[in-house]
């Protein structure tokens, strides 16, 4: 990994666990219930504190949150690729 953009990796890697999840739930015939947990994106705040925690700029703070929000498409595009599949 490149020294220079690993730092961008490791707060997506521990800001994952800021990541809420959505529970949602389908009723079936026959009283079966059918429950999935989504995951939902990291939110900004989760972002805001660990660059307020780690002294980032301004000017980082946002270019974070722009990787995080891309990583966190590619995230969730396979999620919901991967609930595709039987």
């Amino acid at each position: 990994m490149d020294r220079a953009w690993g730092w961008i990796w490791r707060a997506w890697r521990r800001l994952d666990h800021e990541r809420p999840y959505i529970v949602t739930g389908i009723g079936q015939p026959m009283g079966a219930t059918m429950i999935v947990s989504q995951p939902g994106r990291i939110p900004w705040t989760a972002v805001d504190r660990w660059c307020r925690a780690h002294g980032y700029s301004d000017d980082d703070r946002q270019f974070l949150d722009a990787c995080v929000e891309e990583l966190d498409s590619i995230k969730l595009a396979d999620w919901a690729e991967k609930q595709r599949q039987p």
